[in-house]
């Protein structure tokens, strides 16, 4: 299939019914109503580490349901996906990892505040806190960063949140999009090549490397349709001539030609 040959028209929808997360937005909308409230009362009362920790709650409650709105797969196509894409390197959208810290940050420091409140056992509320925002070392030592796909000369990398993938291309073989729970995008390698794969963090592996022979793609990263990331990723699989344009503005232009 030609590049020119692919619209918006040709290209699935990925569509998840909203209801059962409306449902669960609601719920956490709730708690944080509540947590803010009892934050303004804590306050009032001069109940600095109960104002904290209420706080901290109704933080992690918004910041949970705006993580899974934003953590599905997008249908952008075209100039739509331009900003995340550079030469031929596609970036992650960076609001999820954003979105993440703020999740874990929040919690923590709810936990740590309401260890200042809980009497004896507290100090276990604490430690499960300071254990949590252990995550910000590897965050501010970019051991944990956001990630993005890479095709050069060289071959196809995959850096990860946690994790970093580097395969040559004679060792790939094709692609393909795959629906298991949400729309992946595979790579397939050789099965004799020797991947090289690590992940970048001892702790806060928040992503799952996978182990077979193949570079997995998990579309609710990019903020790009799976099936235009696929179209664009199998080009130059099936086009070795065409890599003398990896890295320059010509292969940005392909992928966002793809779906217009």
């Amino acid at each position: 299939m030609r590049f020119s040959d692919v619209r918006p028209s040709g290209l699935r929808r990925w569509v998840a019914s909203p209801g059962s997360m409306i449902a669960r937005s609601a719920i956490f909308g709730v708690a944080a109503l509540i947590a803010l409230y009892l934050c303004v009362v804590s306050v009032v009362e001069g109940m600095v580490a109960s104002a904290l920790s209420a706080f901290g709650f109704a933080v992690f409650c918004i910041s949970t349901v705006a993580f899974a709105w934003t953590n599905v797969p997008s249908v952008k196509t075209g100039s739509d996906v331009r900003r995340w894409v550079r030469g031929s390197t596609v970036r992650y959208n960076p609001v999820g990892l954003r979105l993440l810290v703020v999740v874990v940050v929040s919690l923590s420091t709810c936990m740590i505040a309401m260890g200042f409140t809980s009497g004896g056992v507290g100090w276990v509320f604490a430690a499960m806190g300071l254990s949590m925002a252990s995550f910000l070392i590897p965050i501010l030592l970019r051991k944990i960063r956001n990630g993005y796909l890479g095709l050069s000369d060289d071959g196809i990398r995959h850096r990860g949140w946690a994790f970093d993938i580097q395969v040559p291309w004679v060792d790939i073989r094709d692609t393909a999009v795959v629906m298991e729970s949400t729309p992946l995008v595979l790579v397939r390698v050789d099965e004799l090549a020797k991947m090289n794969r690590r992940f970048t963090t001892f702790l806060w592996r928040i992503e799952v490397m996978p182990k077979g022979k193949y570079i997995e793609l998990d579309c609710r990263r990019f903020d790009i349709h799976p099936e235009a990331l696929e179209q664009w990723i199998r080009f130059y699989i099936d086009n070795p001539e065409a890599r003398i344009e990896l890295g320059t503005a010509a292969a940005a232009k392909r992928l966002t030609s793809v779906g217009e």
